[in-house]
This record gives C-alpha cells, structure tokens and sequence, in this order.
C-alpha cells in the first residue's frame, strides 16, 4: 500500500505549545483515503490467508495507529514543482542556491518499508548534483526547470 499525497496532510508547529526541549511542538494532519483503507484490508486479508496456510498467527494482523511511525516522510517534498514540494529532485530547496536538505521529510508519500535506503539514494543523488555544481557542470535550478517543461 502506498500512501497517496494529500494537501491537507501535513505538518505545523505551535509557538505556544512547546516540547521538552523548549521548542515549538508540533502536530502531524493525515489521513487514509477510502482507497487506500481499501488497499489495506484488501493486504490484511491476504495477511491472514497466508498466515494460516503456514500455521497459526502468533498475533493477528493489525495497523498500527496514524502518526505511531518513527519514520516520518512527506513534511519537505521533493519534486519538480515549486508550488507542491519544498526542494527539486535534488535536495535543493526552491529559491534558493546555497540550501539543500536531505531525509526522510524529501519522499513524497509514505511507503510500507524502513526508508533508510530511499533515503540515502535521496542523499547521494542530491550529493553527486551538487559536487558537479562545484566541479563547474551548472546551475540544479536551471537544470530542473528544463527537466520539468521538457527541454
């Protein structure tokens, strides 16, 4: 299953609830489409289809609830529009020409998996854009908004 983006999804923080550390809290908006509640019963049944074709469940298959997960993704999207995602394919935040991020907040929508290696590939693709940009080989705006429009 994977989750598919939504506007309303997303991050904000609060100035007036602050955390342990003293810094402004923060609350995390998602939800499930009716698709994607549909995809997941849809997988829990296979779930326990297969389970009980090797034996007996230790536990019976179960979502865990929103917002449990400690790999968060989604809250600076890449991508190749500066209205919908925060930074190009390249880690480069919009606008600007000294800022790239890197993370999990850079995959667009939450996967099924550990995003680690997603993450890296993320990193690494951002890393080697870059170390071309000081080798001389270009601007990664330039370059994006070409790929975007198809040039």
């Amino acid at each position: 299953m994977r989750k598919f983006p939504r506007v309303e999804d997303g991050v904000t923080f609060s100035d007036d609830e602050l955390d342990y550390r003293g810094l402004p809290n923060f609350t995390i908006e998602y939800a499930l489409t009716e698709r994607e509640d549909a995809e997941i019963a849809q997988a829990t049944e296979r779930l326990r289809r297969a389970g009980h074709a090797l034996g007996t469940f230790v536990a019976d298959p179960r979502l865990l609830p929103n917002g449990s997960s400690l790999h968060y993704m989604g809250t600076m999207r890449a991508g190749t529009d500066p209205e919908t995602s925060v930074a190009d394919p390249y880690s480069r935040v919009w606008g600007f020409d000294n800022l790239l991020v890197g993370g999990n907040g850079l995959i667009p929508t939450a996967n099924t998996m550990n995003p680690t290696l997603t993450s890296v590939a993320i990193a690494v693709r951002g890393a080697r854009r870059l170390a071309e940009e000081l080798r001389g080989g270009g601007t990664a705006e330039a370059e994006v908004a070409a790929e975007a429009v198809g040039a």
